[in-house]
């Protein structure tokens, strides 16, 4: 052979070995993460109560995720409730394991409750690893109890009500407190309802004539009285008017300034988040690719989609990528309009 020859069959050889050893390196990331979830038990943390939204979509996850995921693990929903959604956060942030045991259905106002309430957020959205989330259809809005004596932002104005809600960290709080603070109503706000089917309770009691949330909530717990028209919708949270709502005017188009408006876009921000979906930092990024692909594959599985339909569970999911630039837009607001919000919230 000659040293031409030499050369060449030397070069073959090393290219083929670093086929074969690619091939067998991705094939080892592989079995590594299928190893590593084999036999263990994955916890979905939901920083609500039971019962809720968040609660029925994370219950449908550990029920339909694990077959997706490299080994099967089985997954147990733990619920975290307090501190207006920040026990979970701050749990997941600086607690939870970092090895793709833990997964986790926060509150759509993670991002806001960071910029927020920055004394009690100990961790950086940024900096958790996305997931994906489901888009939530349809816009928060202010539903009183169709008995109640206001049924106007005009009458809300003039005349005080009571308005449940959960923590301060929670939509139902903040969008409330807003309204007093930039469009002048006079909602009294009884906080402290550990869930949101608690708040319904307590409208279905007396104890309080309205709440400001998800309409989806009613879908889900009270479909009743949609039916029967015995909530009054008076403003609706969001940048553009649900088609369920349409003559239900935005918060927005109430604001009598331009710096109002910016207010209220900020407080408004994480209708754009929906219902996100992550897990803590410092996981190996095969394991997350391996959670990533399987939450891809589940939402188009028949079987999750049929029990998603069945218990109105949303189903528009969206990748990490998006989830990721929405938090990131949201978490690069200016400190200015941040100060002006929280004012707002008092």
């Amino acid at each position: 052979m000659t040293t031409k020859q030499l050369f060449r069959a030397t070069i073959l050889s090393a290219a083929s070995l670093a086929i074969v050893g690619a091939f067998a390196g991705a094939a080892q990331a592989q079995q590594s993460v299928a190893d590593f979830y084999k036999g263990k038990t994955v916890s979905i943390i939901v920083s609500t109560g039971s019962g809720g939204g968040y609660d029925v979509m994370a219950r449908a996850l550990a029920r339909h995720l694990p077959k997706f995921v490299p080994g099967n693990p089985s997954m147990v929903v733990q619920n975290m409730p307090g501190g207006g959604h920040m026990l979970a956060a701050n749990h997941v942030y600086t607690i939870a394991p970092k090895d793709g045991t833990v997964i986790a259905a926060l509150n759509q106002n993670v991002t806001s409750n960071q910029l927020l309430t920055p004394q009690a957020a100990r961790y950086d959205a940024n900096k958790y690893i996305w997931l994906g989330r489901f888009a939530e259809k349809g816009n928060p809005a202010l539903a009183i109890w169709h008995e109640a004596p206001v049924k106007t932002l005009a009458d809300a104005r003039k005349t005080e009500i009571i308005i449940g809600a959960t923590g301060e960290g929670s939509s139902s709080y903040r969008y409330t407190a807003a309204m007093n603070h930039v469009l002048g109503t006079k909602f009294k706000i009884i906080k402290g309802y550990k869930t949101v089917p608690e708040v319904l309770l307590a409208i279905d009691r007396g104890e309080v004539q309205g709440r400001t949330g998800a309409l989806s909530a009613y879908e889900e717990g009270k479909p009743e009285w949609l039916k029967e028209k015995k909530l009054n919708f008076v403003i609706q949270i969001g940048f553009t008017r649900d088609p369920d709502l349409k003559d239900v005017p935005l918060w927005t188009e109430l604001a009598e300034s331009v710096e109002d408006k910016q207010i209220l876009n900020l407080i408004a921000s994480p209708t754009n988040l929906g219902r996100p979906v992550n897990t803590t930092p410092g996981v190996p990024a095969d394991r997350v690719a391996a959670l990533r692909e399987a939450l891809l594959k589940m939402v188009k599985d028949p079987t999750f989609i049929a029990e998603a339909e069945k218990q109105d569970i949303e189903t528009d999911f969206r990748g990490w990528e998006e989830t990721a630039q929405i938090v990131a837009a949201t978490l690069a607001a200016s400190p200015e309009s941040v100060q002006k919000a929280i004012e707002a919230m008092k």
